[in-house]
């Protein structure tokens, strides 16, 4: 089975217990590709989705792939069911059917970066961001 991942470019790398999870889902033989898109409402756009669609189609994937997709746009029924239609057969799940409410991935986010920097580490992946290394994201001010 492969998951097909798809993030905001703008997100961090994966922290320890995300790179924990993909060893763990490696281990049961399962195949996890992340695929990277530019931040902001400017991705909102037919030919994003056209893209994403188009990159997952081209990964090879099979019947056994789940795409499960997030954001406040699996609220919209219409485009869940154009993105369903364009990938069948593959299943389109809501994150909300895996237990991660699809409208609080970037709180999700935020608090991320927020426990990175108070344990002094980096929240960002080079190789996704374009930074010359890993790099502290933030600063925390005492009141």
């Amino acid at each position: 089975m492969t998951i097909a991942l798809a993030t905001s470019a703008a997100l961090p790398g994966l922290g320890a217990d995300d790179r924990r999870l993909l060893r763990a889902l490696r281990a049961r033989g399962l195949k996890v590709d992340r695929i990277g898109f530019p931040a902001g409402e400017s991705s909102k756009s037919r030919k994003m989705k056209q893209f994403l669609e188009e990159h997952m189609l081209g990964m090879g994937l099979a019947r056994d792939t789940c795409v499960i997709a997030c954001g406040g746009g699996v609220r919209n029924r219409q485009m869940m069911a154009r993105l369903s239609a364009a990938l069948a057969p593959l299943p389109v799940d809501s994150s909300e059917q895996h237990g991660i409410d699809p409208t609080l991935v970037e709180a999700a986010a935020f608090a991320w970066l927020a426990r990175q920097a108070l344990a002094g580490s980096p929240g960002n992946l080079p190789s996704v961001t374009g930074a010359r290394g890993p790099r502290v994201l933030g600063a925390i001010y005492a009141p």
